[in-house]
C-alpha cells in the first residue's frame, strides 16, 4: 500500500485510496479528478466522530449520557440546543479538511477539478476550507434524494418523555425546527 512502498504511476489509469493517508506520495500536479465522498461529521457512525468533543450528543455515548443511562433516551434531544462544545464541532470540522486541501490542491493539474459530496450542515466549512487552500468553488450540484426522513420532533411529546404534563399540553401541535433533507450537496472546486 501506500507509504511502504513505491508507487508506480500509470497513465490512464483510476486509484483507489484513503487520501488523506495517501496524499502525500502522489506527485505534485499529476491528478486530473478528485472525486470524493467526504466523512460529513454528523456523527452517525465512529468514523464520521471527526472531533474531540466528549460531550457531546453523537451516539449516545457521553459521560453525562453513560451516567443517565436509559433517561437519556426517554428524554429525547435538548430542546435548549447543543453544549459549547458541541458548538465547536463546525470549526473543528473545518480543521479536519484542512489537514488535506492543501494537498489536494498540490496534487491536481491546473484546471482540475475536486468533486466533493458533503453533508448539508456542514458543507460550509468544506468550501472554506478548500477555497483558503486555493481552489475556486465553481457552483454546488444536488442529489436530489426519493427519500427523505423528516425528523421533526414533537415538543409536546419530550416533555411527556419528561414528565412535565403542564408544558405538553402548552407546546402541542409544536415540532423542534428540522427541515427534511431531500438533497445532498455536490461541491465543484476547480485549481485555477
Amino acid at each position: 500500500m501506500w507509504g511502504e512502498q513505491s508507487m508506480k504511476w500509470e497513465l490512464n489509469s483510476v486509484y483507489n485510496y484513503d487520501s488523506v493517508a495517501a496524499l502525500k506520495d502522489i506527485p505534485s500536479e499529476t491528478v486530473h479528478l478528485i472525486l470524493s465522498d467526504i466523512p460529513y461529521g454528523i456523527g452517525t457512525d465512529n468514523w464520521d466522530i471527526l472531533h474531540n468533543n466528549t460531550n457531546s450528543a453523537y451516539l449516545g455515548k457521553s459521560p453525562a449520557q453513560e451516567k443517565l443511562g436509559g433517561l437519556f433516551k426517554k428524554r429525547g434531544k435538548p430542546i435548549n440546543g447543543w453544549s459549547e462544545a458541541d458548538r465547536e464541532i463546525p470549526k473543528q470540522y473545518y480543521e479536519w479538511c484542512r489537514l488535506w486541501t492543501s494537498d489536494w490542491f498540490r496534487v491536481l493539474k491546473p484546471g482540475a477539478s475536486a468533486i466533493v459530496f458533503a453533508g448539508r450542515r456542514l458543507a460550509h466549512r468544506c468550501i472554506t476550507a478548500m477555497e483558503d487552500s486555493g481552489f475556486s468553488y465553481k457552483d454546488m450540484l444536488a442529489w436530489i434524494k426519493e427519500r427523505a426522513p423528516h425528523r421533526a420532533q414533537h415538543i409536546s411529546v419530550i416533555f411527556d418523555r419528561r414528565g412535565d404534563k403542564e408544558s405538553s399540553e402548552k407546546w402541542t401541535g409544536w415540532r423542534v425546527g428540522n427541515l427534511s433533507p431531500v438533497f445532498e450537496p455536490i461541491l465543484w472546486f476547480v485549481k485555477p
